[in-house]
């Protein structure tokens, strides 16, 4: 019934893999409709068959299934949509969304593993694609990045982001201890959060710690709205839209599909273009994934197996990563031919390079689902007590094209052989749209802020369809490392916290002049004049491929608004879409004592509110001495200007 033994010998499989696709029904395409569904989903429908748990199975290969064993999946439909979702609820699917957008029409939502096999039988099911869960851009563990992007200056201005409303897309922000109330009573939230979804149960409240982020930088906001993930890429635009239609106009995203399209835009990626064509400005997390990638073009072997080294020798297999025990690797695999128009059948095994064994395998039947795409999840054995160093291996089952391939890779140390020093890193969908602002990180107490974490995802971004771009990503840089008062997020790392960092600035620049359309906002934050570059070795001219055009200024883009000077926010010199000018067109007002005094005392309380046992006295005491200074420098500083008045009189 499943699709293969194909060229990987069933004696060569571990018993784990062997025991799903080396059965008599597994040495060609699985007949019929079956072949519309993904690897993952045939292997649950066999178990289900067999009447072995389908738990475990979905639990290693990252799925979303209910215990009344329905699994999360995104069908793509011949037709429209609305018409399909009716068909496919019928045939017992509980569809919670849909849409028309190109490459193809999408219906989302959970299925019964018994009821697969009907769905796959329609007329207007295409492919059958098992839901992943969202990927979160969060580092090793986890604000002083306010400070590294000159936040108090940029407040002694007089903006605070007052007027802003700004979205959040995450797993959760109500999960966790006390949730939303608990980050409100110590004054790290707004008084007003609404929530349209939260994540489900067990989510750990990366929303939460990314609104707290943004509200450090910009205090002045009075109202967030969140959305949550739980669902599909189909979910999560619709969830994007929502946030708009609710009143945001600066979001901020660290969730990713890794599955989404790599060559063309998605449904997310479209959505964020079109609520940037509304007015959105959309700070999204580059990823953390580094250069966890590679790409080339299909060269053939014997055995019909992809050649890594062509030209040197012949070999079939890359060695890409090492995991530890427990530890889990995901490969998203997919290649240049459009969705919906697949006519090439590529495989991908993920081989232990000890054993030269496979140890997972994808293999759906690509030209019947024409989705040039293949995803793979494997954990390594807490039994081992051992790391596992592992490999990809290609292969051409059918069709005759040679066509650009890439793999991204998630999880595990990496080690790539035969790498390929450009083969970009970013996340498929939101942060390689056109629409949004790809953020990489920099730690916030970097010397010179001008070297962005090992893991942020480099650029730039290849589309090749409707036809071939280079997109330049990331687009900007912003801090990471930076405190929080939820769990597990003191210290934040990752471009999760970069993108609310990022996002921060944006409110303010918003705050500051609210006429400004989002492509201002945009050049205003791309402006060389008002970021720091990075030391990209060797030395390369804005933007570049680490960090864009750079390390975020918030005084300096509040310059660039039309702040500054006598402290107005009328129209100021804002370039129209441009990068603007070179460095150093855009002066930075020197502080007043007042302003330096009252810098410090937003510094007192911020310190106050993460101050905790012994040292809350002591924090609450430097907040009182620190109200003394603004009121002994900013009355005095009145004083002065009254005198001055009388003179003139």
């Amino acid at each position: 019934m499943l699709k293969k033994s194909r060229t990987i010998g069933c004696l060569a499989l571990v018993a784990s893999v062997a025991a799903v696709l080396c059965s008599p029904a597994g040495a060609a395409d699985a007949p019929g409709a079956l072949g519309k569904l993904d690897t993952p989903l045939q292997r649950l429908v066999a178990d289900a068959e067999a009447g072995r748990d389908i738990g475990p199975r979905a639990r290693s290969e990252g799925l979303d299934v209910t215990r009344s064993e329905k699994v999360a999946v995104d069908v793509s439909v011949r037709g429209d949509a609305a018409g399909a979702a009716r068909a496919l609820e019928a045939a017992g699917m509980n569809v919670t969304a849909h849409t028309d957008r190109a490459p193809v029409p999408l219906v989302e939502g959970w299925l019964p593993v018994d009821a697969a096999e009907r769905v796959a039988r329609l007329d207007v099911t295409q492919a059958v694609h098992a839901v992943r869960g969202a990927e979160l851009d969060v580092g090793a563990v986890t604000s002083q990045g306010d400070a590294s992007h000159r936040g108090p200056q940029a407040r002694a201005l007089g903006v605070t982001g007052a007027g802003v409303k700004v979205g959040i897309v995450s797993d959760s922000i109500n999960r966790v201890g006390g949730g939303i109330a608990e980050s409100q009573s110590t004054g790290d939230l707004p008084a007003s959060v609404q929530v349209l979804a939260d994540g489900p149960p067990g989510s750990i409240d990366e929303g939460r710690a990314m609104a707290e982020i943004v509200y450090d930088t910009a205090p002045g906001i009075t109202s967030m709205v969140f959305a949550g993930i739980e669902g599909g890429p189909v979910a999560k635009a619709a969830n994007i839209a929502a946030l708009r239609n609710s009143g945001a106009t600066v979001i901020a995203d660290d969730t990713v599909f890794l599955d989404e399209p790599f060559f063309e835009d998605g449904v997310v990626a479209q959505s964020v273009d079109a609520v940037k064509a509304g007015g959105v400005a959309y700070l999204v997390s580059a990823g953390n994934r580094g250069r966890q990638s590679w790409e080339g073009f299909y060269t053939n072997s014997a055995g019909n197996f992809h050649d890594f080294a062509p030209g040197v020798g012949v070999d079939t297999t890359q060695s890409i990563a090492t995991i530890g025990p427990g530890e889990r690797i995901v490969v998203s695999f997919q290649w240049g031919e459009p969705f919906g128009g697949a006519t090439t059948d590529l495989d991908l095994q993920l081989i232990n390079m000890g054993t030269g064994l496979p140890v997972a395998v994808s293999a759906d039947n690509n030209i019947m689902n024409r989705e040039p795409r293949e995803f793979l999840s494997f954990t390594n054995p807490t039994a081992t007590g051992a790391d596992m160093t592992v490999g990809v291996r290609i292969s051409r089952f059918a069709g005759a094209g040679a066509p650009f391939m890439k793999w991204i890779g998630n999880g595990g140390t990496y080690n790539i052989e035969h790498p390929v020093p450009t083969a970009d890193a970013i996340n498929p969908e939101a942060a390689s749209a056109l629409g949004s602002l790809a953020v990489a990180a920099v730690e916030h107490n970097q010397p010179g802020l001008n070297v962005v974490e090992d893991s942020s995802s480099r650029g730039p971004k290849l589309r090749l369809f409707p036809a071939p771009q280079v997109r330049q990503k990331p687009d900007i840089a912003a801090a990471d490392g930076v405190a929080t008062t939820v769990p597990g997020f003191n210290p934040f790392y990752g471009t999760s916290a970069a993108a609310p960092s990022a996002a921060g600035v944006a409110a303010l620049v918003r705050s500051a002049n609210p006429g400004l359309n989002v492509d201002q906002v945009y050049a205003i934050l791309r402006n060389p004049a008002n970021n720091i570059d990075c030391t990209f070795p060797p030395a390369f001219p804005q933007p570049d491929v680490e960090c864009g055009f750079g390390f975020v200024l918030a005084d300096r883009a509040l310059v660039n608004a039309g702040l500054g000077g006598g402290g107005g926010a009328g129209p100021g010199p804002v370039p129209g879409a441009g990068p603007g000018p070179g460095p150093g067109a855009v002066p930075v007002p020197a502080l007043t004592p007042c302003q330096k005094a009252q810098q410090a005392l937003a510094a007192a309380k911020t310190a106050a509110k993460k101050a905790k046992g012994k040292k809350k006295k002591k924090a609450k005491r430097a907040v009182t001495t620190a109200k003394r200074a603004v009121k002994k420098a900013c009355s005095k500083k009145k004083k002065k200007t009254r005198k001055k008045r009388r003179r003139k009189r």
